[in-house]
């Protein structure tokens, strides 16, 4: 998959949701809706929060030994401050999540991914600054 190429697979496709598992009481995943600061999650609690599709889910996918991540990661903080509630910034450590990173066609990191309606619709890889960042994200979801 090429740098920005947005794959076309629905997320619920690497994760086998049942009818069942639609989780439609759950509004809000402790530590997601009260926070704008974007909180590490599994990939079961990635695959809630877009499945959920009520908002935009920008995923930062990283590694804690990642040098370009460590320097990513407060940029992207900053971001995630502006535009809630358009928007739920989360991370998604791949060495925590090898087999998800892996079924999500992550070659490099950190890789941002954006998810709309349960799909993926854009990505990027590499370290950026915030103002990099919102610019990336001012041309996806406005």
């Amino acid at each position: 998959m090429a740098r920005g190429e947005a794959c076309s697979t629905r997320l619920f496709d690497f994760l086998e949701l049942s009818d069942t598992e639609h989780l439609e009481g759950e509004l809000f995943v402790e530590g997601l809706g009260a926070t704008r600061k974007p909180v590490d999650v599994s990939a079961e609690m990635l695959r809630r929060q877009v499945a959920r599709g009520t908002l935009t889910v920008v995923v930062d996918v990283w590694a804690p030994w990642c040098g370009p991540c460590k320097f990513m990661g407060p940029e992207f903080e900053k971001v995630a401050q502006a535009p809630e509630p358009r928007a739920r910034f989360v991370k998604l450590n791949s060495d925590s999540e090898q087999e998800f990173a892996n079924a999500l066609n992550i070659r490099g990191i950190p890789t941002m991914i954006l998810f709309r309606d349960g799909r993926e619709t854009d990505r990027v890889s590499g370290a950026m600054q915030a103002g990099q960042i919102s610019a990336w994200l001012g041309q996806r979801i406005g």
